[in-house]
Order: structure tokens, then sequence, then C-alpha cells
């Protein structure tokens, strides 16, 4: 990949200190006091009277300036430096004007509502995400620019249109369509079924081994383990130390009643807890089934099988407990092997469990679609939106896509056949490999400072027809014993349980959306419940005050609106 020289002089010395002195009166609430002018107006007056100079003397057109605005990462070094920047302005003949937002979504979201509320001029381009709600008043609004006539065109969507995304395209559309039928941003699609079923629960398979059990497959199964877990020392330390169970309240695919109730009834927490079937919605928080899974989660609880602060506790706690010493912890749920932090040793130990099947025989997942979200904005005040909606177009391409994940071609990362032959498949029936995300011998410095990309917030793709494709690990790495390819266990357990029906998105009007705000706390009450009920701190005697506080909430409205927008996310 192409570097372009790091830019330097005069004119980079002002647009520096231009983006300083307007983040600096953001923070103060104020845009830019002694000009009148809201930082994205100074920038734009700023680069219009820009000039450049040739080797000969004689002047020749400055590059186009777009003003980007993006939350502040603390792993991206420095936006204008950044290897991606310098690629992209190479190739797009463009100069990126940065405009900062605060790092968290609340507050950045903040400085932009003020912005609209008080008439200020937009950045060029809003490149972050928004809630549906937000992003739906704003475009009624005519805040952003319809992109729907540049999709429309390969000339201008080059890389959108390209034979990448044949397989997928329809999936994507559908996911960034907004309730008219247009479309005001590019997105973000990164699918891959690790991320589709997250709620997986884990077990110490060394626990098992001593014990000489099998893993269970079913809840009578697994309270016999968990009961023997507390009771058999299977830590073998001689001490009554043993937690059966464990978890925490929130994180990626961490809460244990998620995976425990899809043995009773479809549990997904992403699509308000609907069941789907043949195309209508209905709450699986009313049901028997959803009373059986409560009842089994509270005698594990009652019985210190599970232990209640996994209703409590945060995932860094969490992570405490299973990584501290001696293994203590014999079941967990996590969505990331991350959990288990960097000692090999406790990632080791731990083995992806089945899910269970409960006493009807239901056996399902947590089902989360893959699905694009909207990324890049194009606000009223670009006046070149189609240069604004080309570029980008631009992070689409294969190499720009598989950069702005893994850093720099042939550093980081590669699909060279002569180096990707040397790795083994993530999957065995999508092999050989073609790409390798992290060379051995490299970084990964996902998630880590660097200035190689922008940590993803920004529009890119990696089809699932590449990201199936994807190495597990290097042939001659001398740890790879150590190493677990999970993804193709996950494939073969998790993955074939995902409901027929399910929720990919709802698709709400403007006039949808302010009525679900009278039904804010409706989830909220069903999840606060959920906890009460299982802890003890409220009995299941309970059980019809709990159906008829539903009713007087307005369960049936609120489904019927969830309905609406759930028939117009996939109509034809």
């Amino acid at each position: 990949m192409k570097r372009r020289i790091m830019k330097t002089g005069g004119k980079w010395l002002a647009c520096a200190l231009s983006v300083l002195l307007a983040w600096g009166a953001m923070g103060c609430g104020n845009t830019n006091e002694g000009s009148g002018k809201s930082p994205a107006a100074s920038a734009k007056a700023d680069s219009s009277t820009d000039t450049s100079s040739s080797d000969e003397g004689g002047s020749k057109e400055a590059a186009r300036t777009l003003s980007i605005a993006i939350p502040q990462n603390a792993n991206v070094e420095d936006y204008e430096t950044n290897g991606l920047t310098q690629w992209l302005e190479e190739e797009m003949d463009v100069d990126i004007e940065f405009v900062l937002l605060p790092a968290t979504a609340e507050d950045a979201n903040t400085k932009v509502s003020l912005w609209v509320s008080s008439n200020a001029e937009l950045p060029d381009v809003l490149c972050m995400s928004l809630s549906d709600t937000v992003a739906q008043d704003y475009a009624s609004k005519g805040i952003f620019a319809d992109l729907t006539d540049y999709y429309a065109d390969p000339e201008i969507a080059v890389n959108i249109s390209s034979s990448r995304f044949d397989e997928e395209r329809d999936t994507i559309m559908n996911s960034i369509r907004f309730a008219d039928g247009k479309y005001y941003s590019l997105f973000a699609y990164n699918p891959f079924p690790w991320n589709e079923a997250s709620y997986r629960a884990w077990v110490n398979q060394e626990w098992l081994d001593n014990l000489g059990m099998e893993a269970p497959k079913t809840t009578e199964e697994f309270r016999e383990m968990l009961e023997a877990f507390k009771n058999s020392d299977p830590n073998g330390n001689g001490k009554p130390d043993e937690i059966p169970m464990m978890s925490a309240k929130a994180g990626y695919g961490i809460d244990p009643t998620t995976f425990l109730m899809n043995a009773f009834i479809q549990t997904t927490p992403g699509a308000d807890y609907m069941v789907v079937e043949n195309g209508k919605l209905s709450p699986a928080f009313t049901t028997d089934q959803w009373k059986a899974g409560l009842s089994y989660i509270h005698d594990l609880v009652q019985d210190g099988l599970l232990s209640p602060l996994s209703f409590t506790q945060d995932s860094t706690q969490l992570k405490t407990q299973l990584t501290a010493g001696e293994a203590v912890v014999g079941v967990t749920c996590a969505g990331s092997t991350s959990m288990f932090g960097s000692d090999p040793e406790v990632a080791g130990r731990m083995a992806l469990l089945e899910p269970l099947s409960g006493p009807e025989g239901v056996c399902g997942v947590s089902y989360s679609p893959s699905t694009a979200g909207c990324i890049w904005y194009i606000t009223k005040d670009c006046e070149d939106p189609e240069l604004a909606f080309r570029v980008g177009d631009w992070f689409f391409g294969e190499e720009q896509s598989w950069t702005a994940r893994y850093g720099q071609k042939d550093v980081h990362w590669t699909d060279d056949p002569e180096i990707t032959k040397d790795y083994l498949p993530m999957f065995e029936q999508y092999s050989p490999a073609k790409y390798v995300g992290t060379i051995y011998g490299s970084t990964d410095i996902w998630g880590q400072p660097q200035n190689e990309h922008w940590q993803g917030s920004h529009p890119y793709s990696t089809p699932l027809s590449e990201a199936l494709y994807q190495s597990f690990a290097y042939k001659d790495d001398p740890d790879l014993d150590s190493k677990t390819n999970y993804n193709t266990t996950h494939l073969d357990i998790y993955y074939n349980k995902i409901p027929d029906e399910y929720v990919t998105k709802f698709l709400h009007t403007d006039e949808e959306l302010d009525q679900l705000t009278d039904y804010s706390d409706m989830i909220e009450y069903v999840t606060s419940s959920m906890a009460e009920f299982i802890t003890g701190n409220r009995s299941l005697d309970e059980w019809d005050n709990y159906l008829q506080t539903l009713d007087e909430m307005g369960l049936n409205e609120y489904v019927a609106l969830r309905q609406s927008g759930f028939d117009r996310a996939n109509a034809e």
C-alpha cells in the first residue's frame, strides 16, 4: 500500500490550529465566539483561502476539502497524520479537515444536537453512529442529504457496486433503508457467525475431567454438574471454595439468563425479547415457558449453584474472578475469550458448552443477525455531497477494508498466497485460507494506540465471502497446540440452533418513534423483574401482578407498534 509523505508546512499548521481552536470552543459550549462562525464554517473559510504553489512558482489547483466530524478515540493517535488518512487523501485528491467530537457516544450526540438545534453550519460529514430515533428525526428535518441516487449510480458508488457485495447487497440495503424508503448514510457491515450468537457458556473442562463427567446437554444434567462442582472439590485443593457458576450483569454475551432461558423459550434481548412465528410478534416474557425458565434459574441461585453476584457485578469484576490465581469458577458466560485474559492456561481450561435442551425439548440460541449500521451522514451544509459520497465509497475497496481492521498490508495482514498457504483456515469448509488478519510475528493493533487506521470508525466492510476465508493460526507456531479454534465449534453447536424466524431490525416512522417513547420503561421493567424473580427479591407467586402491570403499561399497544416496524423492515 502506498503511503503519502506526511503533510508539513504553514498550510497544515494553520489547519491543525484551526481544528484545535474549534475543538476548544466546542468544549466551552461556544462556536468560535470571535468570528461568530461554527467550527465547520471556520474550517471551510480557512480552506477556501488556501493556495498551493508548484515547484516552478506557478499556482496549481488546491485539493478539494472535506470536513468530517468524528468522535475522538484513544486508540487513534492522530487522525491528521494517520496512515489511512494519508492514503485516502492521496487516492481521492482531497484534504480532510477533522472536527473532533467527544469520545463518548452520549457526549458526541449531545454536541451534534446542539449544532442542529442552534442551526449552526454543520461539517460536511458526520462520521458516527446515531440511534434510529435520532437519525430518523434528522433525516425528516432535512439535516442529511438524500443519497439514494448516488447508491443507484455505479459510476459514483464504485466500490459499493462491485461484485464484493453481490451476495449480501440486499441485506445491506434493507438494513440501512429509512422509513421513507430512502438512504441517508453509508454503512459499516462486518458479518461473522461468531458475533451472531454471542450468548455463550463456557465450562471448566479440567473440572469435568477431574470428576469423570461429560459436558451436560440438558438443563437437568447441567444442574447435576453444578451440584458436583459445589460438593466434590473439582479443583482438588481440599477447600469448599468452588463457585459452580458465575457471570455478570452486563457485557458482550455475558448475561447468564439469556443462555439459560433459551432452553425454555426463544430469548433475544436485542429484539426486545420478541418471538416471531409466521411473521407475527409476541412477547416471550408473558409466557408460561418464561415463568418456568425463571423458576429454574431461581432454584440455581437459591441452592448456591449460580452466584447472585452475576446480577450485580460488572464484566471487569467477573474477569478478575476468572483470571486471579487458582480456578474457582466452574461455568461462566461470555461472548469473547478475552474474558479469560491473556494467560493461555486460563483460556485453555475453558471449553465451549453446548446450548442446553429444556424440559420441553426447547434448545435455542439468542440470535442477532449481522446487519449494516449507518455511520457516514452527509449533511445539508456539504457543498459537494457527491464528493463526500465518493470519499465514503472509497473505504469499501477490498484492501481498504482489511487495512481498516488490521493495519498495513503485508505488514500486519496479507492476502499473498505464498504467505497464506502456511496458515490454517478458520473453517475447514472454507479453505485454503485467503486472508491472514495478523501475520505471525506482527502485532494485532486493534484496540491498541496506533496510527495506521481509524479503529473502524468509518464506512467499511469485509463481506462474509471474505471473512469466512480468514486464517486461524500459523502452521509452524510453536504454541499452536495451546490455541483452540472456537469458531468451528461455535459453528457446529451454536449456529445450527438459530431460529427459523427472527427479528433483523425494526423500521419505524417518526410518528411511531414518538409513540414508542410512551413505552420506554417497558423492557426495563421486564429485565428488572427478571432479576427480582431469579434472586428471590420478588416471589413468582406475584406472576399475575407482573402480567397485570405489563397490561397497564400498554403491552398490547407496544407489541402492535413493534409489529409495524418489523413488517416495514421486512417489506420487499
